[in-house]
């Protein structure tokens, strides 16, 4: 595809994928940008870089739209505001959420890696919650004053209108900004290419993510946009094609956590280790461990499995 007035800027994260992609598309005679990178020195400077070379500089950027709040997307936002002088955009669910991290990776706790289900992680394998915050703590994302937003909304700026499409699952408050008069949407984490993105049972009491994240598919296939940019690795070319297949691919692992648990497996870690038996590293088990959880969950409140109501529930099939 031409990207008729889009750049597409690469940047180094710190996570399996290695690089996250911000978009600066063409509004007029400014520019918006879409997410704003990982906190780091290099992402900071690659970024800078690119801008300076790209479209003159900051000062042509008039506005930042962040489609979630994890930080290889949001952690460069309070200094991009600082040097573009521009509104932040962000889902205030997003927001909430990331004012709540911010605060842990400050604390003094030891993280959400040892309560509840995750206890059960051996403890070798649960990620250091000390590392992790060590390992952002090389750049300091000064505060911004966000633009909240909470889906649904259009945004125009000169020559470019971008509808706000609430996508929920990956984070609650995620967002896909969509070009209608191009027939482009951005998909933020939302819609990867090759690899399904990750839907992760985070806090209990809130709606399952896997249902969310299913709705918003269900949601982007009934928009059938031409073309889709992601966050990370290729373009997606049939957008409403991939979305079913993704789909597809969560009931196949219902499935398969099904058959664990008729297999014997009855708690999340048990499951987890026989659904993902090939993820060994600490930050794999984790994330396969979060991802059971909503898998599992999601079968609860679809009446397939019952759980005790404990920190670490016993699962079994009804």
């Amino acid at each position: 595809m031409k990207r008729s007035g889009i750049h597409q800027i690469t940047l180094p994260i710190p996570f399996p994928l290695k690089e996250v992609h911000t978009y600066l598309v063409e509004a007029g005679n400014s520019w918006v940008m879409i997410d704003a990178g990982f906190p780091s020195v290099e992402a900071r400077d690659q970024l800078e870089q690119a801008v300076t070379h790209l479209i003159g500089g900051f000062g042509a950027v008039s506005a930042i739209i962040v489609s979630h709040f994890h930080p290889d997307h949001s952690g460069l936002a309070g200094w991009l505001q600082q040097r573009c002088e521009a509104p932040v955009y962000i889902h205030e669910k997003d927001y909430e959420r990331l004012q709540s991290m911010k605060e842990m990776m400050t604390g003094d706790g030891a993280g959400p890696f040892s309560e509840g289900a995750f206890a059960a992680l051996p403890q070798g394998s649960r990620p250091e919650w000390e590392r992790m915050r060590q390992d952002r703590s090389e750049f300091v994302d000064p505060a911004w004053e966000p633009t909240l937003l909470q889906g649904g909304e259009q945004l125009r700026f000169e020559g470019r209108t971008l509808e706000m499409v609430w996508t929920p699952g990956h984070t609650e408050g995620h967002l896909c900004m969509y070009d209608r008069d191009e027939d482009l949407l951005f998909t933020g984490d939302h819609l990867l290419s090759r690899i399904t993105p990750h839907i992760g049972m985070w806090t209990p009491g809130d709606e399952n993510p896997l249902i969310q994240f299913e709705r918003s598919c269900a949601l982007i296939e009934e928009l059938a946009p031409g073309y889709a940019l992601p966050a990370h690795e290729a373009d997606v070319e049939r957008p409403a094609e991939r979305s079913a297949e993704i789909r597809n691919h969560h009931q196949d692992r219902r499935r398969q956590i099904l058959e664990a648990i008729e297999a014997g497996s009855r708690t999340g870690y048990e499951i987890s280790r026989v659904v993902f038996a090939k993820h060994t590293e600490p930050m794999q088990q984790y994330m396969a461990l979060s991802e059971t959880l909503a898998h599992v969950d999601a079968l609860v409140v679809e009446g397939a499995v019952s759980r005790t109501e404990d920190d670490d529930p016993i699962y079994a099939t009804i």
